[in-house]
């Protein structure tokens, strides 16, 4: 894989619950709170992949072909109080959160977090990339 110096870039792995892949058919929110994007200071994004039976990581084709979300994503809506919800799952979470959904294949992914030119409390660790969780309607 071709990637960036650690002082350009981080690029992390959230594989999932206690290392079994998150699952698309689940409904998933990544909430981050005010002032909770990951801290850099060019861009970062949120991206989607499919595990392959030989442990290889591809995009995950879907009807938006949206394979990553993130800072620079266009119509991304944050909610009244600065924070973002970003939605997660294989099935359209509604008009109200159609901009911030990140579409997940109906079986296993992985999320990649990325901070592009990240700030000194990313590469120490001191602020840490949210979790995704489940939520009901």
């Amino acid at each position: 894989m071709g990637a960036l110096p650690l002082d350009e870039a981080t690029y992390l792995r959230s594989g999932g619950e206690k290392g079994v892949p998150f699952d698309g058919r689940r409904k998933w929110r990544m909430h981050f709170p005010p002032g909770g994007d990951l801290p850099c200071d060019a861009f970062w994004s949120l991206s989607m992949y499919e595990p392959t039976p030989l442990g290889e990581f591809f995009f995950v084709r879907n009807e938006l072909d949206r394979f990553a979300i993130g800072d620079r994503s266009p119509g991304l809506r944050r909610n009244a109080d600065g924070s973002l919800d970003i939605w997660i799952g294989a099935d359209n979470p509604g008009p109200d959160r159609g901009a911030n959904w990140l579409p997940a294949p109906p079986g296993p992914f992985h999320l990649f977090p990325c901070a592009y030119l990240p700030r000194i409390d990313q590469l120490e660790g001191r602020m840490p990339v949210p979790h995704p969780g489940t939520y009901d309607d």
